[in-house]
């Protein structure tokens, strides 16, 4: 195994971690619409503008289904600040 293949496995190690523990953070619920199981771990800022932490745990939300088909219909920087703001604990749903 080459070390890159290797960084490659730790780092998904790592992410697989963050994504259970923000799952865990918001009780499996939406943070959009908690009444909705939360399907998919969307990141708050995108990979392509941060390339070397985009897997943190404060850049990652649970969304369900239909909200996070909502956010890339209507594109993902329209809802950066307020999924920021409900990561963070200031905004209400």
């Amino acid at each position: 195994m080459t070390s890159y293949n290797r960084m490659s496995k730790d780092l998904q190690t790592i992410i697989d971690a963050n994504r259970n523990v923000v799952l865990s953070l918001f009780n499996g619920r939406c943070i959009l619409n908690p009444a909705h199981k939360a399907v998919v771990i969307h990141e708050i800022e995108p990979k392509s503008l941060r390339p070397n932490d985009w897997w943190e745990i404060d850049n990652m939300v649970p969304l369900c289904a239909i909200c996070h088909d909502l956010i890339h219909a209507s594109g993902a920087k329209t809802y950066q600040k307020q999924l920021q703001e409900l990561r963070n604990g200031r905004g209400k749903v």
